[in-house]
């Protein structure tokens, strides 16, 4: 569909891979919304979709060149994400995540990424980050038991997993995904079709070449040992987890939201053409507004910290502790306003009728560990009242 991905694409300005990129997404959304009710009935992104994300080189965007990536900041991610959801949002949500375990490979030696990327160049890498208990053992780790939440395990070769053995800090596995029976367990009211399910494992050895501190997840010194190398998957920290899921939320709010509004342009109700009663302009404005802010905040937010981090710019604690206040608060926001447009839109009750689907899914994503906003805003409100840098 595409031509290969090369070195072309690293050497190309920031705006440029933003435009090109978002532009394919969006060109994407048709046949996205083809294949949707395939997706939910099948509980996973269809082999097709997957197939034509790596077409299009969306899971290079989050690699080094030195892997065969493109090395984009990580706001153009974010921007695809959100693109793709206005066409399925279990294939946006599954995107994300898998691109974050792209992201988060810089935490590993370049040797254990060498050995993972070079099987495949497209190779994906799935998760399931609650760390669960391990016995420690000569030279590694074994794992019995089960790991739940794996979006997109269907189509992955390696899951990073959360493991924790008595007496020892948590530690962050990869381990290959054949080693795991997966468990059919996802039945849900939305997002059906990220195929989240339980990776059961017995008696699988780990190295400990393949584990690392689960500590460095989220911290401000996530970078490896790369820091400052001039890439953009090296420079930045590892701090982006709910950017990816508030992409994908925010981008099937904005579907509902154009939904509604073209469905009350052209419904008529007791000679009344809907669109002008001021009931629904009061609802569409008030949501409209919601989703907008929300949208500029993450994805232009997101674009002005990758400047910040291109510059040299240091990211600091607090930095981190804002993003992630704002995004909890803009996705319990925007769930809000998807709420306030279903009542414009009172079909959605009628299980044939597409605002049904969205206004699950949207509620479904906001279920997130990222989306619980008392305690992102916590740690937040307590920043600005003792008016001082967090260490």
């Amino acid at each position: 569909m595409y031509q290969a991905v090369n070195l072309q694409f690293a050497q190309q300005d920031s705006a440029d891979l933003r435009q090109l990129f978002t532009e394919r997404a969006r060109a994407m959304v048709p046949m996205l919304r083809e294949r949707e009710a395939a997706a939910a009935q099948a509980r996973k992104v269809p082999d097709e979709s997957i197939a034509d994300l790596k077409a299009a080189g969306f899971f290079r965007l989050a690699r080094p060149v030195r892997f065969g990536g493109i090395d984009a900041d990580f706001d153009v991610c974010m921007r695809v994400i959100y693109e793709l959801a206005q066409g399925c949002g279990s294939t946006s949500w599954v995107y994300g995540v898998i691109i974050l375990h792209n992201w988060f490979m810089k935490l590993w030696p370049d040797e254990i990424c060498q050995e993972i990327w070079s099987i495949d160049p497209d190779l994906l890498i799935s998760s399931s980050l609650q760390p669960r208990p391990v016995t420690k053992v000569e030279g590694g780790y074994r794992l019995n038991g089960d790991w739940p939440f794996s979006s997109g395990c269907d189509h992955s070769s390696w899951v990073q997993l959360g493991g924790v053995s008595q007496g020892e800090a948590p530690r962050l596995m990869l381990v290959p995904t054949a080693s795991a029976t997966i468990i059919d367990d996802w039945y849900t009211l939305g997002l059906q079709g990220t195929g989240s399910r339980t990776l059961h494992f017995e008696d699988v050895f780990v190295p400990d070449a393949f584990t690392i501190a689960y500590g460095r997840l989220g911290k401000i010194d996530g970078r490896g040992n790369r820091a400052h190398s001039g890439s953009a998957w090296d420079d930045t920290p590892v701090i982006n987890a709910s950017d990816a899921f508030a992409s994908t939320i925010l981008g099937i709010a904005a579907r509902a939201q154009d939904l509604v509004a073209s469905t009350l342009r052209t419904k008529v109700s007791r000679g009344l053409k809907l669109s002008e009663v001021p009931l629904h302009q009061i609802r569409v404005g008030e949501a409209s507004s919601t989703i907008d802010v929300a949208r500029y905040s993450l994805i232009e937010g997101g674009r002005l910290l990758a400047e910040r981090i291109r510059s040299g710019e240091e990211v600091t604690q607090l930095d981190i502790i804002r993003r992630m206040r704002d995004v909890a608060v803009h996705i319990r926001r925007v769930r809000e306003a998807v709420d306030i447009l279903s009542m414009s839109h009172t079909s959605w009750i009628y299980n044939r009728d597409p605002f049904q689907q969205l206004h699950r899914d949207v509620f479904t994503g906001a279920v997130h560990f990222s989306a619980r906003w008392e305690e992102f805003v916590q740690p937040a409100g307590k920043a600005v009242m003792d008016a001082t840098d967090v260490e």
